[in-house]
């Protein structure tokens, strides 16, 4: 069975970081997350959450990206503390072409900037930018293990 076109995109806009964790690994931890996603026409996200992460949780994460049907990585280059590089996947009809630029400093703080491209349009949405910032901020809570998130709200919704 096919997914959804629906389905793949959080994975392609996720694409810059999880393609990026191998350099240089995360501090394992909590970690706030902080996106925000536009689109020409639609109206902006925002969210903020926090995630608990070890470097399992990351090289499952990174690998499910790089196993994903249909998508390829290319320009992939490193100078200092960046890293840019072009994802492209064939989802059904559309072909969507992400551009990333990763910026770190040291294993405690990330930052990302992704621009995705859907040709032909996917529901109307041509263009989609993303920006993320992820900063190391403590040991995870009790009761949170590698892949838990908590919302802003403080309820944690656990990893399956």
């Amino acid at each position: 069975m096919k997914k959804p076109l629906v389905a793949v995109i959080p994975i392609l806009l996720l694409f810059g970081t999880a393609y990026a964790l191998d350099t240089p690994p995360m501090k394992e931890g909590l970690w706030k997350m902080h996106m925000t996603t536009n689109s020409p026409g639609v109206v902006p996200t925002d969210q903020t959450f926090s995630l608990c992460r070890d470097h399992a949780f990351d090289n499952r994460t990174h690998e499910m990206t790089e196993r994903q049907p249909g998508c390829t990585v290319s320009g992939d280059v490193i100078s200092g503390n960046k890293r840019t590089y072009i994802g492209t996947c064939k989802v059904g009809a559309t072909t969507i072409v992400t551009k990333s630029l990763v910026t770190w400093s040291g294993d405690t703080h990330f930052h990302a900037e992704t621009e995705a491209t859907y040709t032909p349009a996917f529901m109307g949405k041509m263009r989609e930018t993303m920006i993320q910032d992820q900063t190391y901020i403590g040991n995870c809570p009790a009761g949170m293990n590698p892949g838990d998130r908590m919302g802003a709200d403080g309820h944690v919704m656990h990893h399956r």
